[in-house]
């Protein structure tokens, strides 16, 4: 895969965050209760010299005299501070002017004595080892009294010592190979290892410290220092809705992210680890082992014509140059199927992936529909109450909420219903799907409805647009006829009538079509109004009313689900919720108070009339958008069905009979 992805993930924070606060950010002046981190100097004879962070210095000086050719006598450390919090610690270390986070001694190389040069560099005004550390020191002291922690700075020799005992080559790669792309807590961390049945000799300290000498992790923070009063979650890439807390693990003033609260605790003092992945082993498979590792997905059924020519745009997709495509497939193309062999393409190069969906029922259903055409690889499966979270696989099914906890991990992303609630209009939830995928990987967005997206899609050469204009038995979309009504609501006496235009629709559907119906409308309220309504003034039928009503507070709305699902009554009441993931052999759709746009939305409005016709049985069905008047959102949503109907018509996916 030769394409590189141009959203860098320093880029898009800068894009997206906000400053978190206008004011002065200060701590308490307490002792740190726990672990943290100091910064300190090393100097190798008069030619090397770099400022470190680290857990423990001593660690550190055994770990570089034992994997460097340096002789002990000249070697020199200098600690600058007592425990600070990882967040500020990191942000310290940064002004401090190391280099982008890593640890790696640094050679000033200029003609003549290393301090010589540091001399001038740094205006010292002391000679030597002593005027460095006191330079240093200054500065560390300075942003330390700015934040009311003057009493931080304190400089004393790191003593060398040789009594540590490293990890065995073997069981940091089992760690690392486990770990791989993950963005974690210590705690988690230690939930991974045991899920993958990781077993240590070593202390997870001593492994954490050594594979970020090894430059296989990076240690950020919960919420870090963008600058000295402007936070930002590491984990959800957020700096609004940051609170302050008085913390009982570093028992200083500390700030913890709301946004992703529900994944745990994202703090200043709470180290982050961020474990790097691997090079992928298959960058120069050749021809023959490739055919011979070929993977092909197994399906029970052949794909139509549109899903063929959608699937193989998106094989010559993983191998462009384009880093991302939106595949836009009318509501019951099957468009997951599509994606598979694009998957497929991946795994045979070796690579990992991602299938994310916003909803965790949809997550659910898709595990086994993977495990069925990839039966060779492990699944898996990420939601927020699934019993394995960190279990190490080449195909993994998550929720986007979940997606959080990887970092440039996955060669393919595929993004399902990428217009669905939560995702839509979730700068955290964006930021990390772009996070999960490495920099050269590639991004398959998938939906039936898209917004504004769908323009740069249209127009950017490193974007690929792929329609799936037809549902996969060959029928045309049915086409909302636009209605208006006097829906007469009254919100204060809490009524509403439906007209007699609106009950003949209702008794045709039931009636004279022997369908199901949907009615959608854009409230709670009106669902429980109209609902009441129709159950009065409609039959009985087998002992069961005509009518049920839900909505996402009703307790009862998965088993009215399921009972419309299994035909045991013919009309379904509800607001959006039942917008996906249902689907009835024969159904009509009606939308009421359809002028209501700023509920129903374009893209609202295509999924509910997606509802009907779906069934290879019944493919054809009724859906009537009544309203007021009709809206611009009404008109458009009719519109992008009948041009997708017409585009389909023109490829041959449907037959002229039918259109």
């Amino acid at each position: 895969m030769s394409g590189k992805r141009k959203i860098h993930i320093d880029y898009a924070l800068q894009l997206q965050f906000k400053p978190t606060t206008g004011r002065r950010i200060t701590f308490e002046v307490k002792r740190m209760k726990k672990a943290g981190c100091v910064i300190y100097l090393l100097f190798v004879k008069d030619e090397k010299f770099s400022i470190n962070l680290a857990f423990d210095p001593k660690f550190e000086l055994s770990y570089f005299l034992q994997t460097r050719e340096w002789s002990p006598g000249n070697v020199k450390a200098y600690r600058l501070t007592e425990l600070l919090p990882v967040g500020l610690a990191n942000y310290i270390y940064r002004k401090l002017g190391s280099c982008s986070g890593q640890q790696e001694l640094q050679e000033i190389k200029q003609d003549g004595n290393l301090f010589d040069s540091l001399k001038e560099k740094l205006g010292l005004k002391k000679p030597g080892i002593e005027g460095v550390v006191a330079n240093y020191s200054q500065q560390v002291e300075n942003i330390l009294a700015y934040y009311g922690l003057a009493d931080y700075s304190q400089v004393s020799k790191v003593e060398l010592d040789y009594h540590f005992d490293f990890p065995a080559p073997d069981e940091l790669a089992r760690v690392q190979e486990a770990l791989n792309g993950r963005l974690l807590f210590y705690k988690e961390i230690k939930q991974a290892l045991g899920e993958n049945r990781v077993k240590l000799t070593a202390s997870l300290s001593i492994l954490l410290q050594t594979l970020k000498l090894e430059s296989k992790l990076e240690v950020k923070s919960g919420i870090a220092y963008r600058s000295r009063n402007d936070l930002v979650c590491r984990r959800c890439g957020q700096s609004g809705n940051l609170v302050e807390i008085d913390c009982n693990y570093c028992g200083l003033t500390d700030y913890y992210c709301a946004n992703c609260l529900q994944m745990g605790r994202s703090r200043i003092c709470r180290p982050l680890y961020a474990f790097q992945l691997a090079e992928k082993r298959s960058s120069s498979i050749t021809l023959s082992r490739r055919q011979e590792q070929r993977v092909d997905p197994k399906l029970e059924f052949e794909l139509t014509a549109a899903q063929r020519d959608a699937g193989q745009e998106l094989i010559q997709f993983i191998s462009s140059r384009q880093a991302e495509a939106l595949v836009w497939a009318v509501c019951g193309a099957g468009k997951t199927e599509v994606s598979f062999q694009a998957i497929a393409e991946v795994l045979t190069e070796g690579g990992q992936v991602l299938f994310a969906i916003p909803r965790k029922d949809a997550v659910i259903e898709l595990a086994p529909r993977l495990e069925e055409s990839f039966p060779d690889f492990e699944i898996s499966l990420l939601h927020g109450s699934s019993e394995n979270k960190y279990r190490a696989a080449r195909i993994t099914v998550a929720t986007t909420h979940q997606v959080l906890r990887f970092e440039d991990k996955f060669d393919l992303v595929v993004l399902d219903e990428m217009d669905a609630f939560p995702y839509q209009g979730s700068e955290m939830l964006k930021y990390a799907v772009y996070r999960s995928c490495r920099p050269e990987g590639k991004i398959i967005f998938m939906t039936a409805t898209p917004g504004d997206e769908l323009m740069a899609f249209r127009d950017h050469k490193d974007k690929l647009l792929v329609k799936i204009p037809a549902r996969y038995h060959g029928h045309p979309v049915p086409e909302p006829e636009l209605l208006t009504a006097e829906l007469d609501y009254k919100q204060e006496a809490q009524q509403v009538e439906l007209p007699e235009k609106v009950m003949k629709l209702i008794y045709r559907s039931v009636k004279k079509d022997q369908a199901q119906l949907f009615v959608f409308l854009p409230t709670r309220e009106l669902v429980e109004l109209a609902g009441r309504e129709l159950q009065q003034r409609l039959p009985e039928e087998n002992n069961h009313p005509w009518v049920e009503y839900s909505h996402a507070q009703d307790e009862a709305r998965d088993r009215k689900r399921d009972g419309f699902c299994d035909g045991e009554y013919p009309i379904l009441v509800s607001t959006t919720i039942m917008e996906r993931a249902i689907t009835v052999p024969k159904a009509n759709v009606l939308v009421l108070f359809a002028d209501w746009k700023s509920v129903f939305t374009v893209s609202a409005l295509i999924q509910m009339g997606g509802r009907s016709g779906r069934s290879l049985e019944h493919p054809e069905g009724n859906v009537w958008f009544v309203g007021q008047r009709v809206t611009a959102e009404m008109r458009q949503a009719k519109s992008r069905i009948k041009s997708l109907n017409q585009e389909a018509q023109q490829k041959g996916y449907i037959t002229e009979q039918d259109y």
